[in-house]
């Protein structure tokens, strides 16, 4: 188990604590992580639908939305390459928000968030 040690007390009370992660995403991350499997899960769709008629009208219907997105080789490229586009850009407004609605929460010690570059950073030490 590990204890957050915030402040120069690190004993958690109220007055040490300075410094609080508060559960944050790295947005850059979390958006590359969907843009793969979201790419992935429509490039593999889309060859299955060429080679075994599998997902045939799921391929259609999104092909409607992803220009080019077909089942097949090519048309399987192109519904990878704007699924990850779209999937990038989904989790890049998600993290976004969710991380400014972190910020306005009460996180460790009671006390809010301070955002502010390195006054984020907290030790971890074994209990």
């Amino acid at each position: 188990m590990f204890k957050l040690n915030c402040g120069p007390g690190g004993n958690g009370h109220k007055e040490n604590c300075e410094c609080c992660y508060c559960g944050r995403l790295c947005v850059g991350g979390l958006a590359m992580a969907a843009g793969i499997v979201n790419g992935l899960g429509a490039l593999i769709l889309g060859w299955l639908a060429g080679a075994y008629n599998f997902g045939v009208p799921i391929v259609h219907l999104m092909g409607t939305i992803y220009k080019g997105y077909a089942p097949g080789f090519e048309g399987a490229l192109w519904g990878g390459l704007w699924g990850f586009i779209e999937a990038f850009i989904a989790a890049l407004i998600f993290g976004w928000l969710y991380n400014g609605i972190v910020r306005c929460c009460k996180c460790c010690c009671g006390s809010f968030c301070k955002m502010k570059g390195k006054s984020e950073k907290h030790e971890k030490t074994k209990h």
